[in-house]
């Protein structure tokens, strides 16, 4: 890799001509760990992709190297939660509840 990587910025407009890189990439970077890994399969990928793609303010980088795609990285903005007047949304992958402190703080007395 040179120095002379060029970032290319992409929007949702761009995701449905972007799909077959971004799948190509993926399928080229995760090969190997596919093959063990249902969790690495295009097809699981695809579907992500397939979601966040879509969404509002959906963005996308792909740096290129000597005009090659060399890696990138994609996100969307969540809604606001119902509650506060947004949509009512689940995301793809809930957070979990932290459990709490891994021990009960101990207060010294002087």
């Amino acid at each position: 890799m040179t120095a002379d990587m060029e970032l290319r910025h992409y929007t949702t407009h761009e995701a449905d001509y972007l799909r077959p890189l971004l799948l190509d990439v993926y399928a080229e970077v995760y090969a190997k760990a596919a093959e063990t890994d249902p969790f690495c399969a295009v097809d699981r990928f695809t579907e992500g992709l397939d979601i966040w793609s879509a969404r509002p303010g959906w963005s996308c980088v792909i740096g290129y190297d000597s005009g090659q795609p060399v890696g990138y990285a994609y996100g969307a903005p969540l809604p606001p939660p119902a509650a506060a007047g947004g949509a009512d949304y689940s995301p793809m992958y809930p957070p979990t509840p932290s459990p709490g402190p891994a021990h009960e703080p101990t207060h010294s007395v002087s």
